[in-house]
């Protein structure tokens, strides 16, 4: 029997939990293809038009790319694209320098829609706690 999950979600291929809405599994999580984003759970083709983020040229005159198809793919070969000048990740989910997740600092934004209530207090209270860090 197979599950099905939506782009960004864990998957798992040997234990049957593969990937739909456009997506692949690279190293456990539904990735979209490049130049694709997730959009009411499907990959589709990232806007075209929209600015990039700075690219050095060098370490005095950073570069605005505001056109996609000026930015070049990722090198296959991680050697062409170093730390503190260059990084780069095929999939998204590398972490930058081949640092461990718990050496990483990370923060969780948390929303809530409507009052608290009575109800939903003590799932806010347990995630709240302090517990979870």
């Amino acid at each position: 029997m197979c599950r099905r999950m939506s782009p960004g979600s864990w998957c798992d291929v040997d234990l049957g939990i593969i990937c739909n809405g456009g997506s692949s599994c690279y190293e456990n999580t539904c990735v979209c293809p490049y130049k694709h984003v997730i959009s009411a759970l499907q990959c589709v083709p990232a806007p075209s038009g929209q600015p990039e983020y700075s690219r050095k040229v060098d370490t005095t005159n950073p570069e605005l790319i505001s056109n996609w198809q000026q930015l070049e793919d990722c090198p296959v070969s991680s050697n062409l694209c170093r730390l503190p000048d260059c990084f780069c990740s095929r999939s998204g989910l590398e972490i930058p320098g081949g640092l461990l997740a718990s050496d990483v600092p990370q923060m969780i934004l948390l929303t809530f829609d409507g009052p608290v209530t009575d109800q939903a207090f003590a799932a806010y209270k347990s995630l709240l706690s302090g517990k979870y860090r």
